[in-house]
């Protein structure tokens, strides 16, 4: 949930929002105007599982605050072929991009989760 969930639906919606902006086809931009809020929407569930899972394990924090530092950026390339420059504008988004994307979000996630930890650990400490 923390890596394919939160981290990867995160920097799909993303990608998908910026394939968007960059479409000039009204029917493409369209489509990944839709897909960038389904995966934004996934992303969000994958955080609340999470939050929920930290509410109900909260020893896990130490591994997932663990798994997200040792997580690989990779955002695939395009098996060494050129991606020509013009299909950004049928909303084309670079391997490069993706892999921006990929470590934005995972830095987001990072601070995110040390957050949810945080609340978690209060949260405990009120209880007892």
């Amino acid at each position: 949930s923390l890596v394919d969930g939160c981290v990867g639906e995160g920097a799909a919606a993303l990608g998908a929002a910026l394939g968007a902006e960059r479409a000039k086809d009204p029917a493409v931009k369209e489509v990944l105007e839709r897909i960038a809020r389904e995966e934004e929407t996934h992303a969000g569930l994958a955080w609340a599982i999470l939050d929920w899972l930290l509410c109900e394990e909260p020893r896990l924090a130490s591994n997932l605050s663990g798994r997200l530092e040792r997580m690989e950026i990779d955002a695939g390339d395009e098996g060494g072929v050129a991606v020509p420059d013009d299909l950004a504008r049928h909303g084309r988004v670079s391997s490069a991009e993706r892999k921006a994307h990929l470590a934005r979000v995972c830095d987001s996630a990072k601070q995110r989760l040390a957050s949810a930890i945080a609340v978690t650990v209060g949260s405990l400490r009120a209880r007892a």
